[in-house]
């Protein structure tokens, strides 16, 4: 979610504060476009060093998906840019989850999401699409207890 959090920065900063359910909605828009359309939307590896920390996430989105001479309205082509980072993630989680799965001796049955991305029902069905299992959500508080947890053992 680092991606989209620094995209949703930029975006702040230019006068567009968009919430995450108006983030999730404009990724639905284009869902919903795409079904009538035969244009293939191009996918990143967000795991891709050029995402650690860029000058400009946004510039970084659209030049690695060959987006920066697209000549859409800002608020479509920021749809676009939403849609390619939550398909681009849920993908890379379907790859991951396939790895894994290859290294263990049973069949994983389910993937529980725990922390901020629980909350985000978009992803995860995404998600649930690529890995091919279903998604169950924890606590959003998880991310946040696990850390206070190893935090109190260190010391």
């Amino acid at each position: 979610m680092w991606i989209l959090e620094q995209c949703r920065r930029e975006w702040k900063e230019q006068g567009k504060d968009y919430s995450h359910e108006q983030l999730i909605r404009m990724a639905q828009d284009v869902d919903k476009a795409a079904e009538n359309n035969t244009e293939t939307l191009p996918l990143f590896n967000p795991d891709d060093t050029r995402f650690a920390n860029p000058v400009s996430m946004l510039q970084e989105v659209m030049s690695s998906i060959g987006m920066t001479s697209v000549n859409l309205t800002d608020t479509h082509k920021d749809a676009r840019i939403v849609w390619t980072i939550y398909q681009s993630l849920a993908h890379r989680y379907g790859e991951v989850f396939r790895m894994l799965q290859e290294l263990t001796p049973w069949k994983i049955e389910k993937l529980c999401i725990i922390g901020g991305g629980a909350r985000n029902s978009y992803l995860n069905r995404l998600t649930e699409r690529e890995t091919g299992v279903p998604v169950c959500t924890g606590s959003t508080e998880a991310t946040a207890l696990g850390n206070i947890l190893l935090q109190a053992q260190v010391k």
